[in-house]
């Protein structure tokens, strides 16, 4: 395992740069998958990520982005298709009393477990680099579940409830990160 001290200094004291690409979709071309097979199974997810490893010598390994899951574990609507990162549809919110009544997903809804999967497996089997994961902010999330133009409008209306939410979606992410 990297300790991530010591590949950090090693990174600042190199004269060239470091590449950290954020490029899963050509791993999972790679190996022949599409891109609903990664955001579903976290294996797939793992070996797209690992296939890039294995071809490219990047300074660190990087996860897939998906700005979608998050907002699937409160309930949002979500679409797939076989090429394209899924998209929430719609808004699963609509008022201050829905956000109040909102519940705190646990990380074994969704798909939330495919995607701590494929970071357990990515850790464990990418052992040359550090591997990096993400995931939406509290704000970008807080927007894809009541509406980005909605919320904007919100914070000026009633901006305790935005705040409610807010609480909300960072209480969330802080567990699932």
């Amino acid at each position: 395992m990297i300790k991530i001290s010591h590949w950090r200094r090693k990174l600042i004291q190199k004269k060239e740069r470091a590449a950290i690409p954020i490029m899963t979709q050509p791993g999972i071309q790679m190996i022949h998958k599409t891109v609903k097979d990664a955001v579903m199974r976290g294996e797939i997810h793992f070996q797209a990520v690992k296939a890039l490893a294995d071809q490219f010598s990047t300074a660190a390994s990087t996860m897939m982005m998906d700005l979608s899951v998050e907002a699937e574990a409160f309930g949002a609507d979500v679409r797939f298709t076989d090429h394209d990162i899924p998209a929430v549809h719609g808004r699963l919110l609509d008022s201050a009393a829905e956000i109040r009544k909102l519940a705190i997903p646990e990380l074994s809804v969704g798909r939330l477990p495919q995607y701590l999967l494929a970071s357990e497996l990515a850790v464990k089997g990418i052992t040359d680099r550090p591997v990096f994961a993400s995931c939406i902010g509290p704000f970008s999330l807080a927007g894809r579940l009541f509406g980005i133009s909605e919320i904007m409008l919100e914070l000026f209306s009633d901006p305790e409830t935005v705040h409610r939410l807010l609480e909300k979606c960072t209480d969330f992410l802080l567990t699932y990160i």
